[in-house]
Order: C-alpha cells, then structure tokens, then sequence
C-alpha cells in the first residue's frame, strides 16, 4: 500500500537542497515531477500505435521495452496489445503513486525507466538515452522534493540533497 499523503498544516518552509518552498509548493512539485511517468506511458503506447500501422515515426521519450515488444509480436496478436498495454498500465501507476506521495512507487518507476535506458546501448541510440536522461533528472528533483516533504512531516527539517 503506498504511503499516505504527508501534506503538513505546518507553517514551517520545506528546504530542498539549497530551495526553501512552502509544503503546499513543494507537493505541487512532487505531483508536476511525477506526470513524466504519464508522459512516458502515452508516448509508449503512441510509439507501439504507430509501428502497427506502419508508419515511421517515433518518439525518443517512449520506452524501449515497448519498442522491443513491437519488434517481438506482431501488432493484433493479443499477446502484443496485453504485453504493451501492461508495461504503459505499470507506468500510469508509477505517476499515480509517486504524485500520492509513494517513495517506493516514486524509487520503483525511477529505476525501471533508468533499466529501460540501457536497452538503447546496444543499438547505440544516443538521443534517447539523453532522454531518458533528462526526465530520469525531471523525476530526481520530485523524489528529492518528496523526501524533503516526508522528514518535514516527521518533524525534521525538512532539507534533502
């Protein structure tokens, strides 16, 4: 089950590395930070959608697991469309726990997008490993955000690296 919603009544700033926001402001960024893990999820299905018509067109952020699976499955078998949907299903539910203030949904998402990265290597697919770069940078600030929230509700200070 993730973790409950910290949201603190407290009027103490939140510090974020060297960043001091109010609570309500740093958990717009966690929930803003958090939507790249729909991104990837649309794009995904977006990308598999356009191979299965043949078109040659892609876009860099969609994750290379699907791109795989595309390349496996013939598009129509049922294999492919569960395969496909369950991978861009898993990433909805990344952002849908990570913007409900789940560090371990939060974690899991960041390091199951950084794994899919690395299927790029072998194929020497520099701008989408840049991507995956970028929103892996995107999502580090809302986790870092995130943690900084939870030790202020805890009663911390609240400052995270």
């Amino acid at each position: 089950m993730p973790d409950a919603n910290v949201s603190s009544s407290a009027s103490a700033p939140v510090k974020v590395g060297t960043k001091t926001m109010s609570v309500p402001d740093a958990e717009r960024a966690v929930r803003r930070s958090a939507i790249w893990f729909w991104w990837v999820a649309g794009l995904s299905l977006i990308n598999s959608i356009a191979a299965a018509t043949g078109t040659n067109y892609r876009m860099v952020l969609g994750l290379g697991v699907t791109q795989m699976l595309d390349g496996l499955f013939p598009f129509g078998e049922s294999m492919h469309l569960v395969l496909v949907l369950a991978v861009a299903g898993l990433f909805f539910l990344f952002g849908y726990y990570a913007r409900r203030h789940s560090t371990a949904w939060y974690v899991a998402g960041m390091v199951f997008y950084a794994a899919d990265a690395l299927l790029f290597m072998p194929v020497h697919d520099w701008i989408s490993i840049g991507f995956h770069a970028f929103v892996l940078f995107m999502l580090w600030g809302g986790y870092v955000t995130l943690r900084a929230i939870k030790e202020h509700a805890e009663g911390g200070t609240g400052a995270a690296v």
